[in-house]
């Protein structure tokens, strides 16, 4: 049986923000300007905390039994992300906004994540052990704020996997499908609107070949 405990973490990125706001300055009547635009940008994310447990159980002489549960914390993380766009080169929106620095925060909104998975190990032979496991996880992403940007909505895992060790050796090869989810926006809270009326398809496979040596 074990118990971890992760602390959340921040962590601070830079980079540009480049585009075009010829649509939205023809909405706006404003003609004979300069429609591009570029900012320093900086986005502070916060990854969450997160509490996870589990228990090892013998089962049967060749199969051993594991459970894991973990609790993510994503809504005290993932409720809004600042972003800030500063040095703004289009003197017309700098004149709009009445400076060429700006401040917006984007709102994520996600809900605390549980996942709870179980897995069976079974050895053959001395150097061998065969491995499968079926995990879910509820769904953190609320609709109002889906994008496919954002698209954490995979629930269910199936995976499989061999290992082989000798002497200081072990080799663990897996393969993993997170199996197709879907989810729908009707009116999204995100200004634009552009995601309002949309869906959202995922599903994500994996092959990991792992090595380790013990010294």
């Amino acid at each position: 049986m074990g118990l971890s405990y992760k602390t959340k973490t921040t962590v601070h990125s830079s980079g540009d923000a480049s585009g075009d706001v010829g649509a939205q300055f023809a909405t706006l009547g404003v003609t004979g300007v300069p429609t591009d635009f570029h900012y320093d940008a900086g986005v502070i994310t916060k990854f969450p905390q997160a509490l996870s447990g589990g228990v090892s159980w013998q089962a049967l002489r060749r199969a051993r039994l594991n459970l894991q549960g973990n609790w993510i914390n994503w809504n005290n993380s993932f409720n809004n992300l600042p972003v800030n766009l500063t040095n703004g080169t289009n003197t017309t929106i700098n004149g709009l906004v009445g400076s060429n620095d700006m401040q917006d925060v984007v709102p994520v909104r996600w809900r605390n994540q549980g996942v709870f998975g179980v897995g069976v190990e079974s050895p053959v032979g001395e150097h061998f052990a065969f491995r499968g496991g079926y995990s879910y996880a509820t769904n953190p992403v609320p609709s109002a704020t889906l994008t496919p940007m954002t698209a954490a909505i995979l629930q269910n895992t199936i995976g499989t996997g061999a290992g082989y060790s000798h002497g200081r050796y072990n080799f663990d090869l897996a393969y993993q499908v997170q199996l197709p989810a879907s989810a729908s926006v009707g009116t999204s809270s995100l200004l634009s609107g552009e995601y309002d009326n949309s869906k959202v398809n995922v599903t994500m496979q994996s092959l990991t070949l792992t090595t380790r040596i013990h010294f």
